[in-house]
């Protein structure tokens, strides 16, 4: 991994909150019955990224990227998405969004997508290949990226 995935984010976020002091574009008029959809989406991303976290531990190994993996992941929510920590994320991100209303946190969501594929996600893929080989390479054909 080149630049840690939360700092990704974060970077996304602050340029985007600079935008929106400099230049307010808001999604909605009345952000007011967004609130649940909010809190609904920020709870679920919480809880798909602890029950990633809680199965890798089960499985004995490094949630960390920066250390070697033991073994790959198949259960829990690495049945339905290579990245589940990753998707998150991205609601985390996008709940943010939602919270400050602004514009800019959508549009700088693509990009932060395509920074996070190119610095993260594509070197955890190259190293899980050289890793476990065929095994990784036939759960990649099983499991989509995201979902």
């Amino acid at each position: 991994m080149i630049i840690p995935a939360p700092l990704i984010y974060a970077g996304g976020a602050a340029v985007a909150a600079l935008l929106q002091f400099y230049f307010p574009v808001s999604v909605v008029s009345d952000g007011r019955g967004l609130w649940w959809g909010i809190v609904a989406l920020s709870v679920v991303s919480l809880l798909l990224m602890l029950w990633a976290l809680v199965v890798m531990l089960l499985a004995k190994t490094s949630p960390n990227p920066y250390q070697a993996s033991r073994q790959l992941v198949f259960r829990g929510p690495y049945q339905y998405s290579r990245n589940p920590m990753y998707l998150g994320m991205n609601g985390l991100y996008l709940a943010c969004a939602l919270f400050v209303n602004s514009l800019w946190f959508f549009v700088l969501f693509w990009p932060v997508l395509v920074l996070l594929k190119r610095y993260v996600i594509l070197h955890e893929e190259a190293y899980l290949a050289s890793r476990f080989g065929l095994q990784y390479q036939d759960y990649k054909k099983r499991v989509r990226r995201w979902l």
